[in-house]
Formats: C-alpha cells, sequence, structure tokens
C-alpha cells in the first residue's frame, strides 16, 4: 500500500499574537489508506500549537506572543494506521505583533518629609512598552499637591504638613506612541518632622461675659493672677488682663465677685495688641436697673 502523500508539503498560516487558545492557524491534508492520523513531530517549542489527529487544523495551545516567538516551522506527520507508513510536511507560522499599551512595574509606596518647599523630589514611576517605544507620563489625580515630568518624576508643588494630611492616592498615566495608557497608582505617604517648639502665636480674644456677680471667660481654664489690681490670666507668653475686677476670682471657668458688683449687666470686647502678646477685655458696666 503506497504511503501518504501531502497535497502540499510546505504550508504556512499567521497568528496575531494575543489570540486565544484554541484559535485555529491552517490544516494540512494527505492522501493514503481508509485511515490516517495527524502529529506534530517537531518545531513545537514550548508547545504552543496542536494539531487535530483527524483533520490535521492547526490551532493554539496559548496566546502568543510576538515579542518572545516571531515564527516557527513545524514538522507534521501523517500516518496510515493499516501500515504504519509516514510522510511529512512542514507547516511554518508567522506570529504577528499587536500594538500592546505599556506594563507598569511594581506600584511602590513613596514618601516625602512635611515642609520641604515646592519642588521636593518625591520619586519616579515607571512602565515598560513591550514593542519598545517611548513612554511618556502624566498626571491623573486632580486636585493633589504634586507634579510629573514627562520622563516620570514625581515633586511636589506646595509644601506638605504631616499635621493635616499624611498621605495621597496618587495615580499616573503612562501612554505610548499608539496612545495607549494604562494608569499607574504611585501612593505617596508624608513623613513627620520633628518641628522646634516655641511660644504659640496670640489666641483669638476670649470672649467675657458679666451677668450679676460673675464673669465667665470661655476658653480659659487656669492661670489667672492678681496683677497690679486687676485679675489677669498669662498663658504662652500672652497676657490677658481684666480692669475692674480686682476683688474677683477665678475658679473652673469661672470669674466671680466676692463682693456686689457695680454693674447689673454688661458685655466686654477683647482686643489684642500682637507686638506685646497682651490681650485686655475692657468691661463696660451698666447702670443696675430698677
Amino acid at each position: 500500500m503506497p504511503a501518504p502523500t501531502f497535497a502540499q508539503p510546505a504550508c504556512s498560516g499567521i497568528a496575531a499574537e494575543n489570540v486565544a487558545a484554541g484559535t485555529a492557524i491552517g490544516a494540512v491534508s494527505a492522501t493514503a489508506g481508509p485511515s490516517v492520523v495527524y502529529s506534530i513531530t517537531d518545531g513545537n517549542q514550548p508547545g504552543y500549537y496542536a494539531i487535530d489527529p483527524e483533520n490535521g487544523v492547526v490551532t493554539t495551545t496559548a496566546p502568543l506572543d510576538h515579542e518572545a516567538v516571531q515564527s516557527s516551522t513545524l514538522t507534521i506527520t501523517a500516518t496510515d494506521t493499516t501500515d504504519n507508513s509516514t510522510a511529512t510536511a512542514n507547516f511554518a507560522i508567522t506570529v504577528t505583533g499587536v500594538d500592546e499599551p505599556p506594563t507598569a512595574g511594581t506600584s511602590a509606596s513613596l514618601s516625602v518629609a512635611e515642609n520641604l518647599a515646592a519642588g521636593a523630589e518625591v520619586g519616579s514611576v515607571a512602565a515598560s512598552d513591550p514593542e519598545g517605544a517611548a513612554v511618556t507620563y502624566a498626571l491623573a489625580t486632580a486636585d493633589v499637591p504634586f507634579a510629573v515630568s514627562p520622563g516620570g518624576a514625581i515633586t511636589t508643588t506646595a509644601p506638605l504638613d504631616f499635621e493635616t494630611r499624611a498621605s495621597y492616592a496618587v495615580t499616573v498615566d503612562a501612554t505610548d506612541a499608539a496612545g495607549n495608557t494604562p494608569r499607574i497608582g504611585a501612593p505617596v505617604n508624608v513623613t513627620d518632622v520633628d518641628e522646634p517648639s516655641g511660644p504659640n502665636p496670640p489666641k483669638p480674644p476670649a470672649p467675657v461675659t458679666v451677668d450679676g456677680s460673675s464673669a465667665s471667660v470661655q476658653g480659659v481654664s487656669n492661670g489667672f493672677k492678681a496683677v497690679g489690681g486687676e485679675l489677669a490670666y498669662t498663658s504662652d507668653g500672652v497676657t490677658a488682663a481684666f480692669p475692674g475686677v480686682a476683688r474677683a476670682t477665678f475658679k473652673d471657668g469661672t470669674l466671680s465677685s466676692s463682693a456686689p458688683a457695680p454693674w447689673k449687666r454688661s458685655s466686654s470686647a477683647c482686643t489684642s495688641a500682637c507686638s506685646g502678646a497682651r490681650r485686655t477685655a475692657a468691661a463696660s458696666p451698666t447702670e443696675p436697673s430698677n
């Protein structure tokens, strides 16, 4: 019985990269006796292809990668099962490239110290294009105090304050020549800096309310003492004096007169002289009501 004979001893097919497993590329055909089976006997490294033993259709077994393998030549054997006679044919496959988006590297958490001047370096992001094209970068997150250079360097646009905000969720667009733009996460942590201690700036004037024989000061709870015939409060380098209430005492946030006050009801306004770090609250007595 004659051995199998391929109608075309040299065949070819084209497959695009990234196609799904099981995609048909082409087929071979051999004539022989009543039963012929097909198999791939060489050139199938690393096993990207399979052949149907009955109809000779060649298919993919996994998505192909043009950057890894651009072409393969398979040796296909047709076997006549009646006498095990064989014939071979070559099947050349070309893998075509598809413009794929850049691939970002592992996203690392970036950090920058608080209080640095605008332009401080935070870190950088990077992505690689499978086709080897250049990749440019741009900030994708709105309303964050950062800028991104076309090369992927991240810098600050203003001094940061750890006590106000300790971290930012920053994202960056990486764009290749074809316009593919994947997004890269680049979280930024603001690190705390041991800031020097010193006198606190003057605090807003504390409202003073006088009613009957007592006066209360909001936001003040200790530190009162008699100063030059007045009752004064000193804290953090700021002195608040209350003229006309020398006979009063301060306890639990309330100024209480030890003798009947010469007023029925009055209010006071606080003024601040920051240069001398002194605040005064002057009471304006009114005539008692009848």
